[in-house]
C-alpha cells in the first residue's frame, strides 16, 4: 500500500482531532488532559489489519449499519510516522496534520511547563475550528 493511497483514504475516511478528557478524581486529577486521536474508518476490514501490522495501534468495531464498520486508532508513538508518510499527498486534511505534528512536538517538548495545560487547550480549540470548514 503506497503512501499516496492512504492519504487518499485518510483524507476521505479518516480523522484527526485532539480530545479533552476531565480529571479522574480517584487518581487525585485536578487538570484536564489532552490526547490526539487518529483514526480511520472502514468498512473491508484487511486493509485496516494492514495499517495495524505497519503501525501498530488498535482495531474495534465501531457500529453496524448496512454492513458492519471498523476503526482503526493508532498509539501515540506511531502517531508522527503515520503523519509524516502521508503528509505530502494530504489534500483535505492536511492542516489537521500539521497541526496534529506540531502539537505531538509541544507535547514531547513542553513535559514540565507550566503554561502546558493553557497551550494544549488553545490546540484543542484549533481542531475545533479546523473541524467547522
Amino acid at each position: 500500500m503506497t503512501n499516496e493511497y492512504l492519504a487518499g483514504l485518510f483524507d476521505g475516511e479518516g480523522c484527526i482531532c485532539v480530545t479533552k478528557v476531565k480529571p479522574n478524581i480517584k487518581n487525585r486529577e485536578k487538570n484536564f488532559r489532552y490526547h490526539l486521536v487518529v483514526e480511520l474508518s472502514n468498512t473491508y476490514l484487511p486493509i485496516l489489519q494492514e495499517l495495524k501490522n505497519k503501525y501498530g495501534g488498535n482495531l474495534r468495531f465501531k457500529r453496524k449499519v448496512n454492513k458492519p464498520c471498523y476503526a482503526w486508532y493508532i498509539s501515540k508513538d506511531k502517531t508522527n510516522i503515520f503523519l509524516n508518510d502521508i503528509i505530502d499527498f494530504l489534500i483535505i486534511k492536511k492542516s489537521q496534520a500539521i497541526l496534529a505534528l506540531e502539537f505531538l512536538e509541544f507535547k514531547k517538548n513542553n513535559k514540565y511547563n507550566i503554561n502546558r495545560l493553557g497551550i494544549s487547550e488553545e490546540y484543542y480549540n484549533k481542531f475545533k475550528e479546523l473541524k467547522k470548514l
